[in-house]
């Protein structure tokens, strides 16, 4: 899991106020590893949960509410966030609480998806990062070794696509000029990048891979071999 939250989560920028909404086993694991380096609020509908969390998280605000509140997410200050995540059991909740915060002007909105039909819809309303709850669910993802440059792989349950995470070597093919003069696989798209110090870049064009990050890829079965081959 702690890839993946790689991936949707960790943000470079330092003191960001994230406003936060479903404190589940996803949201709790979110905010012990962002708590002491961001402003966290967390919002949990379940009391006996939310008195949990506040045990466990001394650093985070936790909130007894009902998430899809929007006068309670609004008093809580959401206009004023950096994020918003919404992970809670509710697509339709997650999804209606996400436009909300884009309307609001959040900068970044982070999405939980279970149902892999609304993942068209995210992106048509501008959600930033989405997160398929068969990306982290633990019985979906196989850890394995193909060759010392790949760290991590997961299979995607329901999308004929896979997930691997590489580490780029000194010599690599993708390494030293940018992405975009890169002979890239088509069914291949650089999902993410991890730079030293566990910065996470979100690629561009002109992104520079240098040896020692390490690259996610999201990719289709057939073209595996191709992408391998620029690490």
């Amino acid at each position: 899991m702690k890839e993946v939250l790689r991936i949707f989560g960790k943000s470079e920028k330092k003191n960001s106020s994230i406003l936060l909404i479903g404190g589940g086993l996803i949201g709790e694991y979110i905010a012990k590893e962002l708590e002491e380096e961001m402003n966290l609020k967390i919002i949990e509908h379940d009391h006996a949960k939310a008195e949990h969390l506040a045990e466990i998280l001394p650093e985070t605000l936790v909130i007894h509410g009902d998430g899809s509140d929007m006068d309670l997410l609004v008093t809580e200050g959401l206009a004023d966030m950096d994020e918003f995540v919404a992970v809670t059991g509710n697509d339709e909740v997650n999804l209606i609480t996400s436009l909300v915060a884009k309307h609001l002007k959040v900068p970044r909105t982070i999405n939980l998806v279970r149902k892999m039909d609304y993942l068209p819809l995210t992106h048509t309303i501008g959600i930033d990062t989405i997160i398929s709850k068969q990306y982290i669910t633990v019985n979906a993802i196989q850890k394995y070794i193909r060759g010392r440059q790949v760290a991590f792989f997961a299979e995607l349950p329901g999308i004929d696509a896979e997930i691997i995470e590489f580490v780029a070597q000194a010599d690599s093919k993708i390494c030293k000029k940018p992405l975009m003069k890169i002979n890239f696989p088509q069914k291949a798209i650089v999902g993410a990048v991890l730079k030293a110090g566990d910065r996470l870049v979100i690629p561009e064009g002109t992104t520079v891979i240098e040896p020692g990050d390490k690259v996610i890829i999201l990719t289709m079965p057939e073209v595996i071999k191709k992408v391998e081959k620029l690490f």
